[in-house]
């Protein structure tokens, strides 16, 4: 099922704030794909850590989900 499919069962008031998101555009990312440069805060500190810049000789992992 794809989003829009999905998207018919939220308040119809909901739609166009997930479309001005983007939420209905078309992946650009697939598996594999090197990871857009962005920069995040650190879970521990706070500090900024940027995302997509190389880390020495460690892999970048990213892991998406929920916690709910």
């Amino acid at each position: 099922m794809d989003l829009k499919e999905m998207a018919k069962g939220l308040p119809p008031e909901a739609l166009p704030v997930l479309e001005k998101a983007g939420y209905f555009e078309p992946d650009g990312l697939e598996v594999g794909s090197a990871a857009p440069s962005l920069t995040l805060k650190s879970r521990e500190d706070g500090q900024p850590v940027t995302i997509g810049e190389t880390s020495g000789d460690r892999p970048t992992v990213l892991i998406f989900g929920s916690y709910t």
